[in-house]
């Protein structure tokens, strides 16, 4: 009831958060590991991804555990990475990202890219806004064509990708 009620407090859309892929990550150290694991996913690769971590003594836990889920995507449409946003007020971290991988790089990507690409195209302009929230409120309200990046300052790669899909950058 907790990610519902939350997400209310936000006034988007379902389908808005549909869209993007918007999702939650239950309390519980295990829930994700362990539901993997009965689907017959190899727990090396999901900590790999940066969706489980293990601790010394090799104990498996879920790296995101009580938070609203942004799935990052490839311009092909992959999932490549997750920002979370937590749940809780006094959690040491608002936002977690995936860690860096062979897919993902929080400098090389911009939340909303994919869904974005052709109204960026199509209008030859793009928002570049703060956070996740703010996309789906933007587009929501009619603007398809925004962006965010990670926590970051905006790099030169991002730069790079939005120069490809319009000229007024």
């Amino acid at each position: 009831k907790i990610p519902e009620e939350y997400l209310a407090t936000r006034y988007i859309r379902p389908e808005i958060l549909s869209q993007y892929g918007v999702g939650y990550a239950p309390a519980g150290f295990t829930w994700l590991a362990e539901l993997a694991g009965q689907k017959g996913y190899d727990s090396a690769t999901m900590e790999q991804a940066g969706l489980i971590s293990r601790k010394e003594s090799g104990k498996v836990f879920d790296r995101f555990i009580n938070r609203i889920t942004f799935p990052f995507y490839s311009l092909s449409g992959k999932v490549i990475g997750f920002t979370g946003r937590a749940l809780e007020k006094d959690s040491q971290c608002k936002y977690l990202n995936s860690p860096e991988t062979q897919v993902f790089h929080k400098g090389k990507t911009l939340y909303g890219i994919y869904q974005a690409r052709p109204e960026i195209t199509k209008n030859d302009k793009v928002y570049l806004v703060e956070g996740q929230f703010d996309v789906l409120s933007f587009v929501q309200y009619g603007f398809p064509n925004t962006v965010c990046g990670s926590g970051t300052a905006l790099t030169q790669e991002q730069v790079r990708m939005l120069k490809k899909f319009t000229r007024n950058v």
